[in-house]
């Protein structure tokens, strides 16, 4: 019973420690959080419907440091059908930094990952066209890593996204050619064409 008490009294002493800090640290900088939520018919990404052209839900975390630090974070509900295996939600965590004049020319810098857990699948990256089997079956998933360029004057911006990781939101070789294999009514087609 005292080991309880003397891990309560610790705690609520780190937690006032804590939040006197940052307290302090409110009055030496400042920043803004925007918290957005909202709903809509249909959830995109670069012009791509996540939901699979129904409604869905967004709920959109910014923070920004006078420093010029910036940290996202983006919760949307995705399509179990498009994001196979997956918890219907998708993920994109970002940090950068920011400088130049808001009201002029302004750039921006950063790191950004979008994730789907759970939603992989499995897909051929081979196709044998002596037997006409797809071959070498690998498990993708959709998770994609960025690195963002930004550039803007007043409120006009735009941002230059370089992909880092190996596929983009699950397109490589085998998400999107063998996938199109089941497609095919006659597989000899592809030995004449």
């Amino acid at each position: 019973m005292r080991t309880y008490t003397t891990r309560y009294v610790m705690a609520a002493a780190l937690c006032s420690a804590a939040g006197s800090t940052l307290a302090i640290a409110d009055e030496m900088s400042s920043y803004a959080v925007d918290i957005t939520a909202k709903a809509s018919s249909d959830i995109r990404t670069r012009g791509i419907s996540d939901s699979l052209n129904r409604p869905g839900a967004r709920v959109t975390i910014q923070v920004a440091h006078e420093t010029g630090l910036v940290a996202l974070a983006e919760f949307s509900t995705v399509s179990k059908k498009q994001f196979l295996d997956g918890d219907g939600l998708g993920v994109l965590l970002a940090g950068g930094y920011r400088f130049g004049d808001p009201d002029a020319w302004h750039y921006g810098v950063g790191l950004a990952a979008e994730m789907f857990p759970g939603a992989q699948f499995k897909a051929p990256n081979r196709f044998d066209f002596e037997t006409f089997t797809p071959g070498d079956e690998h498990t993708t998933n959709y998770n994609s890593q960025f690195a963002v360029l930004e550039i803007g004057y007043g409120a006009l911006e735009g941002r230059i996204a370089r992909v880092l990781s190996k596929n983009y939101r699950g397109a490589n070789s085998g998400g999107v050619c063998g996938a199109q294999l089941q497609f095919r009514e006659d597989p000899g087609m592809l030995r004449q064409g």
